[in-house]
């Protein structure tokens, strides 16, 4: 559902979101990647269970990170 996709971006612009690494997890075929706002710097990272969806989101946004994968298989970077 694009549409609520849009209303999250939306109100957290207005709570002071400037972009940076974004974290989409349970992904899908990406409706929040496609409806990020544009004028922003957003690095997004994804990850979905499912292999059909997660290479349809694969296709759509190559610039994303993708795994196609479970939470426990993906290994937790610390900064």
């Amino acid at each position: 559902m694009p549409e609520v996709a849009t209303a999250v971006w939306d109100g957290v612009t207005r709570l002071g979101y400037t972009g940076g690494p974004t974290m989409e997890p349970g992904m899908g075929i990406g409706h929040f990647y496609g409806t990020r706002p544009t004028n922003l710097p957003i690095e997004m990272n994804g990850i979905e269970l499912d292999s059909i969806s997660g290479r349809i989101a694969q296709h759509l946004y190559q610039s994303a990170n993708i795994k196609i994968a479970g939470y426990e298989t993906i290994p937790m970077e610390k900064d």
